[in-house]
């Protein structure tokens, strides 16, 4: 940790000593970044950037920029301040087509902890500029990739590629940084995330019970979930480009890895009450103000807000009734024994995962994966011992297909 911190102070003031610079490619030259478009080293991040009919955004600029390491925001006490350090730039074809690819690999290396290399997109065009954030991990040969929580059998994993690509369209909500300052408009845009025109600041860590998973068990069976040390879970990001921080809406997500093992009750089915329930843990979130020079003069400063997730604080509750609807199976599978669990399948997606305020007046939803394995299992055992009679099934399709919710019953 010690090593990561000097690293990143080290370019930090490399960086602030450059003074504040009005644009991407200001900024990009001025740290002597090369097009990806001018590299061999491996893609880091790519996609389609469009707007939200879909059209291409034929030569919007794209800036990625590296995060201090989670441990190390987690560690910053409120009031800490950092600055990202850009590592990868490229410009987007005429089909909206982007590649983002670093010559910085051992800067990259030194902000990586063991939930991988936090990262933050910068796009603009025409005057719009968005943020968003996601993550890297280093895949060997077979490059980065994002540390998404859909599979952790290897062969399923070269499978899924490619899984760093990212997929934009921006929308017309982003951020409005002239406010009333007069004559804003004619001055040079801003672009978020710059580390010599935006100073990052920890304002306060806030704690939201996240759902990591679901059980429906009907009469007869008995649901039993594990949430280990290690559990993977997916949890989106969340900004406000207004200068208050009243309204969060997602922007990214980052996966964190659970520092403790979840306590969770059995819950048993009956035939008058089904035990449909959620189980939750409690995560922690970073609340992040951006202040920013609007130009490379300083003549005006914007703010903006996110919401960067810590990880898991150590505390669960028992498990709750859940909100979801309950579902007739279209597709249940025979188990063939007295019990069976969840493998290695991306868990469902609850997009609803959680809640809070990040500031006063303020409120984010935002989506929470949690992907099934070893560590994060939904188990059902059954009470007949006439094996025939047992069967379970998922949300949409098998109960061992990809973004399932689960329930067992007994004919």
């Amino acid at each position: 940790m010690r090593r990561i911190g000097a690293q990143l102070a080290g370019i930090a003031v490399l960086v602030a000593a450059m003074g504040p610079l009005g644009s991407a490619e200001a900024v990009a030259e001025a740290l002597a970044l090369p097009d990806s478009s001018k590299l061999s080293s491996p893609v880091v991040l790519h996609g389609y950037l469009t707007d939200e009919a879909g059209a291409a955004l034929s030569g919007a600029e794209v800036l990625l920029s590296a995060w201090p390491s989670n441990e190390t925001v987690k560690a910053m006490p409120i009031g800490g301040t950092f600055r990202t350090v850009p590592v990868a730039r490229a410009v987007a074809d005429s089909t909206g087509a982007y590649t983002l690819r670093s010559a910085l690999t051992p800067t990259l290396a030194t902000l990586i902890d063991r939930d991988g290399l936090d990262l933050q997109v910068d796009f603009a065009h025409e005057g719009q500029v968005r943020t968003y954030l996601t993550q890297a991990v280093p895949g060997g040969a077979l490059g980065w990739l994002r540390p998404t929580v859909e599979a952790v059998d290897p062969a399923q994993l070269v499978a899924a590629l490619p899984r760093n690509s990212m997929n934009i369209a921006l929308d017309d909500d982003g951020p409005h940084p002239c406010g009333d300052t007069e004559g804003c408009e004619d001055k040079p845009r801003p672009y978020p995330g710059l580390p010599s025109g935006c100073v990052n600041r920890k304002i306060a860590v806030k704690e939201a019970w996240t759902t990591v998973a679901t059980a429906l068990a009907r009469k007869g069976v008995t649901a039993k979930v594990s949430y280990e040390r290690g559990a993977q879970s997916e949890v989106s990001t969340g900004i406000s480009y207004e200068g208050s921080g009243g309204s969060f809406k997602a922007n990214g997500s980052r996966t964190r890895g659970s520092t403790f093992e979840a306590d969770f009750f059995d819950q048993k089915g009956t035939k008058k009450a089904p035990a449909h329930v959620e189980y939750q843990v409690e995560m922690a979130h970073a609340v992040i103000a951006s202040e920013c020079n609007g130009n490379k003069i300083g003549q005006y400063r914007y703010r903006q807000f996110t919401t960067d997730p810590l990880g898991t604080t150590g505390a669960s509750k028992p498990p709750i009734p859940s909100t979801l609807p309950l579902w007739t199976c279209a597709k249940s599978k025979q188990v063939g024994g007295l019990r069976t669990a969840t493998v290695s399948d991306r868990a469902y997606t609850y997009e609803r995962g959680f809640g809070f305020s990040p500031v006063p007046g303020g409120s984010f939803t935002g989506a929470a994966t949690s992907g099934y394995s070893e560590t994060v299992k939904v188990e059902y055992v059954f009470a007949k011992s006439k094996v025939k009679d047992n069967f379970w099934c998922g949300l949409t399709g098998f109960p061992v297909s990809p973004g399932q919710r689960v329930q067992a019953f007994q004919r």
